[in-house]
């Protein structure tokens, strides 16, 4: 035993004499670093000072018009935190902040820049706000609004005020932003007014265009309902058409259901396929808007039966069939979770008539029907 141990601690000690003796590696010196190009860092832009809130905003309108969507934003927060008043500018910050297809529906037309029009002539037309302009560039894929040409082809979103617009134009009826039949206005610049009210606080107001105003229908609504009545009984719905080409788009939410079964009934009165066709897509636009999803896209199944060369109406009709799938298997996986089995089996019905393929739709289906068996055999 003491030999043993002995034997151990001079093993041990040779190996540290051993350590010990070892020779300590050199360390090489570190490499010379390579010289470093100094890197130039633009400075963060800095608001114009010493200037109106008039001027700062007319600033911020000319640089968003230019494409330079940094300066536009930072002088229209500075011209908002400065206590100005109005809707304008923080409507311009929220298309700036929001991305083109949150802004606006997939669904779409096109048309064609003629002389005098610009992206805020065709916003004030469809969209009854010109100061809409650059949210349609964003829809365009356009970074510089003010670079648009005679020609150039622009897609406009097809929400009810524009579907109302288009029908307009194409019946000959137009608003203030384009001018009577057989008027030309032409818009060179668009601006705000900077008012300041009895407080001393900058407000704005964009300037009203002087253009011919036509005649304002009066009780748009029991006058569309007669007419539509009639046409319903003689199948002549040119005049309840030209009452739609001039409903105001403000009366839309409270009647749509009105404005859609008149474009129904004007679809099933003429034999047109293509007229037929738009008048239901035009009826989908209110239906998807202010209705019902589902009668939506029945409509637009029903536009690309009837006209087959009518890309909107199938890549709408595409399009929502897709978002309705998504959004009921969605709602029916949540209710699945909440043990609202009768509910979820519901909505994965849907799904399936709308894809009788969705694998998770079938599977998850037939998990919630066993789960209700089981239920009412425990309950039993």
């Amino acid at each position: 035993m003491f030999r043993s141990t002995k034997s151990t601690l001079l093993a041990l000690s040779a190996a540290a004499v051993l350590a010990g003796c070892t020779a300590t590696p050199v360390e090489e010196p570190p490499a010379t670093p390579e010289p470093v190009e100094p890197v130039n860092v633009e400075p963060a832009y800095q608001v114009l000072q010493n200037v109106t809130e008039s001027e700062r905003f007319r600033f911020a309108l000319s640089q968003l018009e230019a494409g330079e969507t940094e300066i536009a934003k930072a002088e229209l927060q500075a011209y908002i935190n400065s206590g100005a008043r109005g809707k304008i500018a923080p409507n311009l910050l929220k298309q700036l902040n929001t991305d083109a297809s949150d802004y606006f529906p997939a669904e779409n037309f096109e048309v064609a820049l003629e002389s005098g029009e610009t992206l805020s002539t065709l916003a004030k037309e469809y969209l009854g706000d010109l100061y809409q302009f650059y949210a349609l560039a964003k829809y365009n894929g356009i970074d510089v609004p003010r670079n648009t040409k005679i020609g150039d082809i622009i897609k406009i979103p097809a929400t009810p005020s524009a579907l109302l617009a288009q029908q307009a134009r194409e019946s000959g009826v137009a608003d203030a932003a384009s001018g009577v039949e057989g008027v030309e206005v032409v818009v060179e610049e668009v601006v705000e007014d900077i008012k300041v009210d009895a407080e001393g606080v900058a407000s704005d107001t964009a300037i009203e265009m002087e253009v011919p105003k036509p005649e304002v229908m009066e009780n748009p609504v029991e006058t569309l309902q007669g007419l539509a009545d009639s046409a319903a009984q003689t199948g002549d719905y040119e005049s309840a058409l030209t009452a739609l080409a001039a409903f105001p788009p403000a009366l839309i939410p409270d009647n749509w259901s009105l404005l859609s079964a008149t474009w129904q009934g004007a679809a099933g009165a003429t034999e047109d396929a293509v007229q037929s066709a738009q008048h239901l897509v035009n009826a989908a636009g209110v239906e998807r808007e202010f209705g019902s999803a589902d009668q939506a896209l029945a409509l637009l199944e029903q536009a690309a039966a009837a006209d087959p060369e009518n890309s909107t109406a199938a890549q709408s009709a595409a399009d929502l069939k897709t978002e309705l799938i998504d959004t009921y298997h969605r709602d029916a996986s949540s209710a699945f979770r909440a043990q609202e089995l009768t509910k979820a089996v519901s909505l994965w019905d849907r799904v399936l008539e709308l894809d009788p393929q969705h694998n998770n739709a079938q599977v998850y289906r037939t998990q919630a029907l066993e789960l209700m068996e089981r239920l009412k055999k425990l309950g039993n």
